[in-house]
């Protein structure tokens, strides 16, 4: 232990000396000739460059206990002296019911987890920005929550106000202490009163003004403010399959959701825009990928105005996502009852489960923990969905490096955790573990759909034929994704939002995928190949039900 606390110390003095690289970590280089003489000048047995890498796997497996223990639970603090986490007895055995493994961390000492956070904590997945969606609860920031908001003149008159009253405060504290003759003080008090009154004034002279533009409108502005209103109108009354393609549903569709948004939630109509308007631009930013300046011409409103209704609409429709989510129905699907390769075999199957990344925009140099495995910046996403290609059940937000498994963990564990019937089970890749509730194909043969077509590549076994069944019903997640990510593109690329936001517009988007498919069942969505490889494209799919059928 004190040769780790003495590694630890001084990994962390180096990153605070600015030693580690744009991914967040240290080089090799660094490591071997910088770290490692001071380490070895202070122990008896010389380090290794592999010793390194294992005590570092140990520094990031004791973050991940500690970090999960602080973040998901209430009532635990950590303790700088006796390194150690602190928490009463009642809470550490509550906790140790559902985490018997972890009896270790309630006695031992540990390196310091304050050095443990600089030194693997900035490369190593969290998911403090994760959110979570189910047909019960969302987490997401929705419309009715957030504190009244004033107006920008009336937030640019209360803070004058108040800078005038702090500068006048601090100037009447000075003049106090020093010794200045009684009528100069006057004066200099009247002085400041003043000019407080006309400051004043000027400002109710603007409000009223301001007031009397909007019930008497002088401002040739204003024709371009029932510009947007026309525009959207017009396009509802044309083609509706041109309608269809740049927003993404249907007029009726449309029409309906604009409805169910004034009657649910607290989105309503304004004296400038409708909110026909303000879902109209929200379908072009996600729907076709839109920046705001093009939103700005179409709509012919200023980018203030087009970001503010964006915003709007984001928070409507995670007002109403979790009642958009499915939810497992009573009786077995459709898809396994009316087909003998599955029934009774998948009887207790209610859907699939899987991970899929989408780029994401990251502030900051310290994004290491959000490259994937390909060396892209994303967020990992994990998803349940049923056979009618409905989501149930959605975790966003998790850095690009984390494993499907570990989204998993953290699905089960959090509050609004995805919730599976008794005796029901989802079906799961082999990138997850057999376990109650989640089933996967066998490991080492076959498995993929592109294994199984052409000819000569039957099953041979009863393992490869379970795993060519499995594979089959557990593709309704991989065609999930891809008209997920086809219907909305601004999934193609990272959106240029926070990245809190970016999380916000995956659970609406998933909320109006849901949407889209209980108003229109018979509108399937073109999907965009994205390679060849593709196992959800339309030729693997006819030739995988041909070998099925044979099967």
């Amino acid at each position: 232990m004190d040769d780790s606390n003495l590694l630890l110390g001084l990994l962390a003095e180096a990153m605070k000396n600015g030693l580690r690289d744009a991914n967040g970590s240290l080089s090799k280089l660094n490591v071997e000739n910088v770290i490692l003489p001071r380490l070895n000048a202070k122990t008896r047995f010389p380090k290794t460059y592999n010793n390194y890498l294992s005590r570092m796997k140990w520094f990031k497996n004791q973050y991940n206990k500690i970090n999960e223990l602080m973040r998901n639970n209430s009532g635990f603090g950590w303790d700088p002296i006796g390194k150690k986490v602190t928490a009463s007895d009642e809470v550490w055995e509550e906790y140790l019911k559902s985490h018997p493994s972890h009896k270790k961390l309630r006695t031992e000492c540990s390196v310091d987890y304050n050095d443990l956070q600089l030194v693997v904590g900035v490369g190593t997945a969290s998911g403090n920005d994760s959110m979570a969606l189910g047909a019960d609860d969302t987490d997401a920031n929705i419309l009715g929550n957030e504190e009244n908001t004033i107006s920008g003149m009336e937030k640019m008159y209360r803070c004058d106000n108040l800078e005038d009253e702090e500068m006048n405060d601090d100037e009447m504290s000075e003049e106090e202490d020093t010794e200045i003759d009684d009528e100069f003080y006057k004066a200099i008090k009247i002085l400041v009163m003043a000019v407080q009154a006309v400051t004043h004034v000027v400002n109710e002279l603007r409000v009223i003004e301001a007031g009397r533009q909007i019930e008497h409108p002088l401002n040739p502005r204003r024709i371009n403010n029932a510009f947007g209103y026309i525009y959207i109108h017009r396009a509802l009354n044309d083609d509706p399959t041109i309608f269809q393609r740049v927003y993404r549903m249907y007029p009726d569709v449309f029409r309906k959701l604009c409805n169910i948004l004034r009657d649910k939630t607290h989105l309503e109509d304004t004296r400038f825009i409708c909110v026909e308007e303000m879902l109209g631009q929200f379908l072009q930013i996600v729907g076709q990928n839109h920046r705001y300046c093009v939103i700005r011409n179409n709509f012919r409103r200023s980018q203030f105005a087009t970001s503010e209704n964006f915003h709007k609409m984001l928070k409507a429709l995670n007002t109403l996502s979790k009642y958009m989510m499915a939810k497992p129905g009573p009786v077995v699907p459709a898809k396994i009852r009316e087909n003998t390769k599955f029934f009774p075999y998948f009887k207790d199957c209610i859907g699939a489960i899987d991970g899929t990344h989408i780029p994401a925009t990251v502030m900051g140099h310290d994004n290491s923990s959000f490259r994937d495995r390909h060396g892209n910046i994303s967020q990992n996403v994990l998803a349940a969905c049923n056979f009618d290609l409905e989501f149930m059940y959605v975790l966003v937000g998790w850095e690009g490096s984390a494993h499907d498994s570990k989204l998993l963990n953290d699905t089960l564990s959090r509050r609004n955790g995805l919730k599976v019937p008794q005796g029901k089970y989802f079906l799961a890749d082999c990138g997850f573990a057999n376990r109650r509730q989640f089933l996967a194909p066998y490991r080492g043969v076959w498995y993929h759909l592109q294994d199984f077509v052409g000819n000569g590549n039957d099953p041979e076994n009863e393992k490869e034929l379970f795993d060519l069944h499995h594979a089959s019903l557990r593709n309704v997640i991989e065609r999930i994704f891809d008209i997920f990510k086809s219907r909305f593109t601004i999934f193609k690329s990272a959106p240029p939002f926070p990245f809190k936001t970016q999380v916000e517009i995956v659970l609406a988007c998933v909320a109006l995928h849901n949407f889209l498919r209980k108003e229109c069942r018979s509108d399937e969505f073109p999907i965009e190949e994205e390679s060849a490889s593709s196992s959800s494209s339309p030729i693997v799919e006819e030739e995988l039900e041909e070998l099925v059928s044979q099967t």
